[in-house]
């Protein structure tokens, strides 16, 4: 019987861990530990997805397979800084810390805010470990809500304009197209730019779309920069959304 896919991304991503590891430590079974995780490689593993969705180098792979190392192994490496990624990583790039880099713009990882450069250290974010664990699940800081797939005479299969749909016809529109729908109260959103890069993130990783709620000018503040990438559904009440699709 084959594993389930979650643990083969598990094993895959512990095997590039304890490769990482093998090679920052200079230990003799680095080549066995590579060979290992060749083995259990495939395109779909979850830390291959994010370096195409997110056109991530291989050098910001690495750093991803780095600081989940620290994560998942933290006995053994109690922390990662800026330092050390750049040290033990072939090929450094130091674009790769910049605030435009995909690493800090869609918040895969975090940096300490203070201290001089190199001695920063990163951690990563729960909901992209987990993802990389082979677990879709989007971050549960954000304040948004599942929501449930329409029926019956909810159902909404045409076109959406700006007056001419409820909530629930927009969520039918996002699940018809193959999106995952969540809606948030923009109201409820205490830090815009903070929660446009993390849903921004989860849309991406997780193939979700959005409806927005709530008064007019808590939507225009949240949406004013937003880049969501697949659709996000602007409802400026429950009766009488209205339709809006940013993309990056």
């Amino acid at each position: 019987m084959s594993r389930p896919q979650s643990n083969r991304y598990q094993d895959h991503l512990l095997a590039a861990c304890e490769r990482i590891l093998a090679q920052l430590e200079g230990t003799a079974d680095f080549a066995g530990l590579a060979a290992r995780e060749a083995e259990l490689a495939s395109l779909d593993c979850p830390v291959f997805r994010i370096q195409s969705t997110f056109r991530l180098t291989d050098f910001e792979r690495e750093c991803l397979i780095l600081v989940a190392a620290r994560e998942l192994l933290s006995a053994r490496l109690p922390e990662v800084s800026i330092g050390l990624a750049m040290a033990a990583i072939p090929n450094a790039e130091v674009s790769a810390w910049i605030p435009e880099s995909p690493l800090r713009q869609f918040r895969l990882l975090e940096l300490s805010p203070d201290g001089p450069f190199l001695t920063r250290s990163m951690w990563m974010p729960e909901s992209v470990l987990q993802y990389l664990l082979g677990i879709a699940s989007p971050d549960a800081e954000l304040p948004v809500r599942r929501q449930g797939v329409p029926t019956g005479n909810d159902a909404w299969r045409g076109p959406l304009s700006r007056s001419s749909a409820t909530a629930k016809h927009a969520t039918r529109w996002l699940t018809n197209r193959n999106l995952t729908a969540y809606a948030v109260d923009a109201g409820h959103v205490s830090d815009v730019r903070d929660f446009n890069a993390r849903w921004t993130r989860d849309s991406l990783l997780h193939a979700a779309g959005l409806v927005i709620e709530g008064d007019s000018l808590a939507i225009q503040a949240l949406i004013a920069g937003a880049e969501y990438p697949y659709v996000a559904v602007i409802a400026a009440t429950p009766e009488r959304p209205a339709i809006d699709e940013p993309t990056i």
